[in-house]
Parts: structure tokens; sequence; C-alpha cells
């Protein structure tokens, strides 16, 4: 599903104002996690990128249950977003070659950064900026959104 340019220009952090996406995901068994992320990013218009910072329920829950939800709200637009859809999480350790939703692994953690840069790089990322040009994680979780509801306007 093709993610509109406003959306993923929110999701990209290049509108104005501060966006966040809650990425929800679910147990086998029904047990929610919540994971607020401030950094996205958007692949051929379909796909959303986060960084796995520590996101170890996320993972736990991604390994049971792949359908999850992201709600996102950005301050300057005012504008509410909750997509539904399924997620896994690309590692450091997969081969290069391995895809997820047609993505090849090495492309993604390429363009993403590797674990061995510092996480100082994104603290200090200036306030004006906020969005470091490359993260430091352990992977990316790719979520392939398969329903959008735009909240309020």
């Amino acid at each position: 599903m093709k993610l509109s340019k406003s959306l993923i220009e929110i999701l990209k952090a290049k509108s104005h104002g501060l966006t966040i996406a809650y990425l929800t995901t679910a147990s086998f068994g029904g047990k929610p996690n919540v994971l607020p992320l401030p950094f996205t990013d958007v692949v051929e218009d379909e796909l959303i990128l986060f960084p796995d910072l520590f996101a170890q329920k996320t993972k736990v829950n991604l390994n049971e249950n792949i359908h999850a939800s992201i709600s996102i709200f950005n301050d300057a637009t005012n504008i509410q977003t909750v997509i539904e859809g399924t997620a896994d999480v690309i590692q450091w350790g997969h081969p290069s070659r391995f895809k997820l939703f047609g993505l090849e692994a090495g492309a993604v953690l390429e363009r993403w950064g590797d674990w061995d840069e510092t996480v100082e790089a994104i603290l200090e990322a200036s306030e004006e900026s906020a969005r470091p040009s490359v993260y430091a994680q352990r992977g990316v979780i790719v979520f392939r959104p398969e329903k959008i509801v735009e909240v309020n306007q």
C-alpha cells in the first residue's frame, strides 16, 4: 500500500513540528506493547522503518504475532493517523541478501548505519536538525501498512 506524500513527509520528519510514531505490537496471548519512536524512514513509499534501539518486548511480540499498528501524531499539522499492518525485524547478523517484505537486509542496514557507531551521535544531534543522518541501532523494524485511518484533521 503506497503512502501519501504528506504522510511520508510527516514520518520522515520533513514537515514542521514534532512527529512521534507509536508502534503497537501484541504477543500471541494478546499482551500489548507500545514503543514510541521519534525517528522513522520510508522506503519505496510503502514500507516504514524504525530503529531497533533495545526494543526487546517489541521483538518478542513480533516473533509471536506479526500484526502491528502505528499511531502517528504531528503537533504542527494536528493530524492523527492510525496505520494497521504487519512488521518484522532485520537484524545485524542477517545475511546481506536476506529479504523482508522485498527489502534486502544489507541495503537497509547500510542505509541505517552500524551498531558500532556511538549512540552519542544521536544524542548530540542539534535540536534544530534533531534527526541524525545515520542511526546507531541493533537492527531495523520494517512495517508494511495494510490499512490507514485518518483520525482527525
